[in-house]
């Protein structure tokens, strides 16, 4: 089985984010399908990235990217089974591709989805169409919560939820007892994405009550996120991993007590997403305490594999108790097994089969 995969690849100082999506391939090889990429660039590369600086800025960059895709394909003049985008904007080709009969079927998978994606009126109305245009074209098309299925479903040709659930073969859970009382933060963004100030209060608080506990961050933190942690005398509570490969992601949280998770609600994509970090953090064993903006959120409540909150002191009293209160802590642990055992997204290629 033969596959193209047109994505687009946001890369921070030269390392390639990869989440959910890159599972979905993942799996494809896993069930013997020959994957041709062909990847773009969200923003201009520094020298560690294998890609050359690119300076178009939309709409431009869309423009270049359309024809150069519809180059490529017809270039390597090869039939597809299958292709596969994950953004509206590189579905839009592919639609042309199976016009053409260059593929069979079209996957599109919906990394995420914002009902005000531009400033510019005239970029959100070609986002908003073209969003609508995939999922009514894909012969399947997966999003990554109940809240997009819920909005879309009705106007989708072939819809499925499929979350951003890891995969990790042969893993298990560290013992409580042999796990570090320390919280644990992933994130490749931070003082435009996550509530960093409400998080610093949150951790010089933690400090008074627990003068050696540490919030371990994987990811890399801005000058800005930095200087503040100077400000508030918390270099030695806050230990920065930088960027690790995803075996070592899973190997640092399994080692803590507790998944930290706290997004700013200045992106309107966060409320239809799925957190990453909060999969990886519930499976890998650790309870979440997160904010309430995010659909992965509602599971959390709903399955007390944690806690949500509100606001500083809700932070802080839930995680007290999760590090006081051993039988609670156990208790989501029990309930993050059951979770993990029930959650798990269908094998991809039975999914197309059906499609």
């Amino acid at each position: 089985m033969k596959a193209l995969v047109i994505l687009h690849r946001h890369y921070i100082k030269g390392f390639p984010k990869k989440g959910g999506f890159d599972y979905i391939l993942e799996e494809l090889i896993n069930n013997n399908y020959e994957l041709d990429v062909i990847e773009h660039p969200i923003e201009i590369y520094n020298s560690k990235s294998k890609f050359k600086k690119i300076k178009l800025k939309p709409p431009f960059i869309f423009i270049f990217e359309f024809f150069k895709n519809i180059f490529l394909v017809i270039k390597r003049n090869k039939k597809y089974d299958l292709i596969i985008s994950s953004d509206p904007l590189n579905f839009l080709p592919t639609y042309f591709f199976k016009k053409f009969n260059y593929c069979k079927k079209l996957y599109f998978h919906s990394v995420d989805y914002s009902p005000s994606r531009f400033d510019n009126l005239i970029f959100e109305f070609l986002y908003q169409r073209l969003y609508k245009f995939a999922i009514k074209n894909a012969d399947l098309t997966s999003v990554v919560s109940k809240r997009v299925h819920d909005k879309f479903k009705f106007i989708a040709k072939n819809m499925i939820i499929r979350r951003n659930i890891p995969i990790i073969p042969n893993i298990k859970f560290r013992a409580i007892d042999k796990r570090n009382k320390d919280i644990l933060l992933i994130s490749e963004k931070f003082t435009d994405h996550l509530e960093t100030e409400n998080i610093l209060s949150l951790v010089k608080k933690l400090v008074k009550t627990y003068k050696t506990i540490k919030l371990i961050i994987i990811g890399l933190p801005d000058t800005e996120f930095k200087e503040n942690v100077k400000k508030l005398n918390l270099e030695k509570n806050i230990i920065y991993k930088g960027f690790l490969s995803r075996e070592e992601v899973f190997k640092e949280i399994s080692k803590n007590y507790i998944g930290l998770s706290w997004y700013s609600n200045k992106d309107s994509h966060i409320h239809f997403g799925d957190s990453l970090k909060i999969r990886e953090y519930l499976a890998c064993g650790l309870p979440v305490v997160c904010d309430n903006l995010t659909s992965t959120s509602e599971e959390v409540k709903s399955n007390h594999l944690g806690y949500v909150c509100t606001d500083v002191d809700d932070f802080y009293n839930k995680m007290i108790r999760l590090i006081k209160d051993k039988k609670e802590y156990k208790v989501c642990i029990n309930n993050i097994i059951k979770y993990n055992g029930k959650n798990l997204n269908e094998n991809i290629n039975a999914v197309l089969e059906r499609s």
